[in-house]
């Protein structure tokens, strides 16, 4: 089975795993193993990692179905995952009004360089 935009989609995955959490999720002395654990292990849960951040169950969610082992498992296309996105940034937060939130803009939303970049 050759690659396709699921493989993507699990790598990116990882990277928001690696927002998330501010770790990647598997870690090895050797690259080899980094791969084998790609292959066969489960990541520890974001928000097991960063309770602090109180991050939504909905976003956890996406990102672990994101890095769904089988591809199958995964989203299907990112038009799945925009609107799997769009939806978590409808949801209600739950956490207390002090507590860091973490906000999603829509998926579809154009990125703007900042003024800062422009000097």
């Amino acid at each position: 089975q050759g690659p396709d935009q699921r493989c993507d989609i699990y790598s990116l995955g990882v990277l928001l795993y690696h927002m998330l959490t501010g770790r990647v999720p598997f870690t090895a002395a050797a690259p080899v193993d980094i791969i084998l654990k790609h292959l066969h292990e489960e990541p520890v849960p974001p928000a097991s990692l960063r309770p602090d951040l109180r991050i939504a169950p909905d976003v956890e969610q996406i990102v672990l179905k994101c890095m769904a082992k089988a591809r199958e498992d995964r989203f299907q296309s990112m038009d799945e995952l925009a609107a799997a996105l769009d939806a978590s940034r409808l949801a209600p937060l739950h956490a207390p009004p002090d507590a860091p939130t973490l906000h999603l803009a829509p998926a579809t939303a154009q990125l703007v360089r900042p003024a800062v970049l422009e000097r």
